[in-house]
């Protein structure tokens, strides 16, 4: 994000996540003190603040992590807003968002939003008359993709991205909970206790489903 100057986005759904993990902070005891104690016969570990309060670490759960300096909160509010790469992986990566925004459905909807985006300033006019930023680019992602498009080719597929009509461009999200999702949750005794997702009707009828969304044509 930060080679084209930041991205745009438009936010309509605002949320905090007052639980966004800090890089770097992932061991810090946060002035804590974890000890050894013996209980049934076993060692267990347990956590202990200034005031000699104590919790088993296996009990430690989302709700009650003492190790509150591991974490900051994040807040996105409704409207027009710029992400640089930093606040843009904290958007997509959010998982204990407020408002609807804490599930994989809506991480993976945010992650869509950035994705067209980013396609939408690499294809600005800015960026196609920089050949150092689309070298840059080339550089950066070609250490993330395998493709067998060579150098010499590179251009003149450059060339056709801004042809491609963004209101062609079909982006669906397979989720459950709502009257129109195709999905719902599957009786965990079914599957072994597990979390599992399945069609509301026959598998047949969501591959018709997720066919019909990508290959929908524009009404006339």
């Amino acid at each position: 994000m930060d080679l084209v100057g930041g991205i745009d986005v438009e936010i309509e759904n605002p949320f905090s996540d007052p639980k966004y993990p800090i890089p770097g902070k992932e061991d810090d005891t946060c002035g804590l003190t974890i000890e050894d104690e013996q209980e049934n016969g076993q060692i267990i570990k347990i956590v202990k603040d200034a005031t000699g309060s104590a919790i088993p670490f296996n009990q430690i759960n989302d709700r009650n992590n003492p190790f509150t300096c591991r974490f900051e909160t994040i807040i996105f509010k409704k409207g027009p807003a710029h992400f640089d790469g930093i606040t843009a992986l904290k958007f997509v990566r959010s998982r204990y968002g407020t408002n609807d925004e804490g599930n994989d459905f809506a991480r993976s909807a945010r992650q869509q939003k950035v994705i067209l985006a980013f396609r939408q300033k690499v294809l600005s006019s800015e960026i196609l008359t920089s050949p150092k930023i689309i070298i840059d680019l080339a550089n950066t992602f070609g250490q993330s993709v395998d493709t067998d498009i060579g150098s010499s080719e590179a251009p003149l597929l450059l060339k056709l991205f801004p042809k491609i009509d963004p209101s062609f461009i079909r982006h669906v999200v397979l989720d459950e909970g709502r009257e129109e999702s195709v999905l719902k949750v599957g009786n965990p005794s079914d599957y072994r206790g597990q979390f599992v997702l399945v069609p509301k009707g026959a598998w047949t009828d969501l591959a018709e489903y997720v066919q019909g969304e990508i290959f929908k044509l524009e009404e006339k």
